[in-house]
């Protein structure tokens, strides 16, 4: 059934993949994207498009879909939503400027309209030396567009990572290879007030 779903959307590599390890990589305990954020979680924060896998149980869960409603693509496709509050990564007005230690955004920003937008309202609420821990797809590694019908942005950690310099504000403290031919993080410091 998945393979009948997914194989016109994704290239042909990523779909054997998918196929091998997809138990493996939706399941919470072992999401090596979720284990190699969780660490920079300290402190109060929010899980920006947590779906149906918030990386740690203490953020505040803020998604699109309210809690408990099942999610229509993707790989949110049949799950249900474990969000706190109902808002989007644009619009943070939940919480106060200086805020949060720390926010995560997994595979939330290539949805965004207005990327820099999303990353100006992440900066507004983190304190500084607050964390930003982002996963996304990776762009090198095939069409990621493709991936999910609401994915409207592509992105490689260069890019990001001039994105974020773009938006001011942040220092990249880590990035690397989240899993091997699919997607990357980049942990990032405020270190500015304002920008």
């Amino acid at each position: 059934m998945i393979k009948k779903l997914i194989k016109p959307l994704i290239p042909q590599k990523w779909l054997e993949w998918y196929l091998y390890d997809y138990r493996k990589y939706i399941n919470p305990k072992t999401n090596p994207e979720k284990m190699i954020l969780a660490p920079y979680c300290i402190g109060k924060g929010a899980d920006i498009g947590c779906g149906g896998h918030k990386t740690v149980q203490h953020a505040i869960g803020v998604d699109i879909r309210p809690r408990g409603t099942k999610g229509l693509y993707g790989s949110q496709q049949g799950m249900i939503s474990k969000a706190d509050v109902v808002g989007n990564a644009t619009n943070l007005h939940m919480f106060k400027d200086k805020e949060l230690d720390f926010i995560v955004g997994r595979h939330v920003l290539e949805h965004c309209i207005d990327v820099t937008l999303a990353l100006q309202e992440w900066r507004r609420v983190l304190k500084i030396s607050g964390l930003l821990c982002v996963v996304l797809p990776d762009e090198r590694c095939g069409e990621t567009i493709k991936l999910d019908p609401t994915h409207v942005h592509v992105f490689t950690p260069d890019s990001f990572k001039r994105l974020l310099e773009a938006v001011g504000g942040f220092k990249v403290i880590r990035d690397d290879v989240a899993i091997e031919n699919w997607s990357f993080y980049v942990v990032a410091k405020k270190v500015k007030e304002n920008v």
